[in-house]
């Protein structure tokens, strides 16, 4: 009865021990996340520029600090730059667009 009894535990002292978990990837998803809303958010420049901005910083701070997870910080750190690039040419064409307008609608005045 007693190797009956002394069977029912499994052996504990040939098992592995658990490896410490590495670095998490939660910068380089926020990262990732991110840059994707700064690009698609980009006709709305304030959002943009700003969601890209922290993008950005989450993506190089995760690549400084951790070694996983890079290819996914990476592309926050390129669709931040993108989401802010294309913004910043939306901002300014708007703004060559005012100045069109507004000379343009100074010569229909004259014109009357």
């Amino acid at each position: 009865m007693n190797d009956n009894m002394n069977n029912q535990y499994p052996n504990t002292e040939f098992q592995n021990p658990i490896e410490p978990q590495q670095g998490s990837n939660g910068m380089a998803i926020a990262s990732m996340v991110l840059g994707i809303i700064s690009v698609i958010t980009c006709c709305w420049w304030q959002l943009s520029v700003v969601v890209g901005i922290v993008g950005l910083v989450l993506g190089i701070l995760h690549n400084k600090k951790q070694t996983t997870g890079r290819g996914m910080a990476i592309a926050g750190i390129v669709l931040s730059i993108v989401g802010i690039a294309i913004a910043v040419i939306t901002l300014i064409l708007a703004l060559a667009g005012i100045g069109f307008l507004e000379d343009f609608a100074n010569e229909l005045q004259g014109m009357s």
